[in-house]
């Protein structure tokens, strides 16, 4: 499970994981280690909202975190299963790891 803020990083001296680039291939690099093959692997790709309402979304933080994603998964072999992105609102996602189950809940509570 691989959860990025940001989607791209060019400074080699900040926290790689935050960022979508670096962690989807840290990630990807240690399953490989582990002696997983990208056409034996399937994603499911989660979020992406975007939480504050704002007129001007200049940045599009969220579209371009969809979008690194989708591209990145495309691009190593990687089959996409399910998808649920985009909207206004956040997600807790809830990986069992034993069973595979994803449960995907919207966050509707004001902060």
């Amino acid at each position: 499970m691989n959860h990025y803020l940001l989607p791209e990083n060019t400074d080699t001296k900040i926290n790689h994981f935050r960022y979508g680039n670096d962690s989807l291939e840290y990630m990807l690099r240690e399953m490989h280690k582990m002696g997983a093959s990208p056409e034996n692997l399937k994603a499911s790709v989660f979020g992406g909202s975007s939480m504050f309402q704002e007129k001007v979304s200049f940045y599009n933080v969220g579209g371009r975190n969809i979008s690194l994603a989708k591209d990145f998964l495309t691009n190593k072999g990687i089959s996409i299963r399910t998808t649920d992105t985009g909207g206004n609102l956040g997600r807790k996602i809830i990986f069992d790891t034993n069973t595979g189950i994803i449960s995907n809940y919207y966050l509707t509570g004001k902060r």
